[in-house]
């Protein structure tokens, strides 16, 4: 029995980039709530955007990370090391 790997890597990359997005959304809210906190989770989402972004279809690369890193950027976070 063959099973076609293809479907099951484009669901995981849009559940990837869905995250991501959702992710980037919910920091931006926790701004105002707490900047700590948000400046906090911001460096978390841009180590994990680091991590999965080569698994991720290159179309939707660029965009998020640009809005990670201004995301990141306005907040104060520590760039990566």
């Amino acid at each position: 029995m063959e099973c076609d790997v293809n479907p099951l890597t484009d669901a995981a990359d849009r559940i990837r980039v869905d995250f991501l997005r959702q992710s980037v959304a919910r920091v931006c809210r926790q701004a105002f709530t707490s900047r700590e906190e948000a400046r906090t989770a911001a460096g978390e989402l841009r180590r994990y955007f680091s991590w999965v972004r080569p698994n991720l279809p290159p179309v939707v690369q660029e965009p998020l990370g640009t809005e990670i890193d201004s995301l990141c950027l306005f907040l104060g976070a520590p760039p990566e090391h």
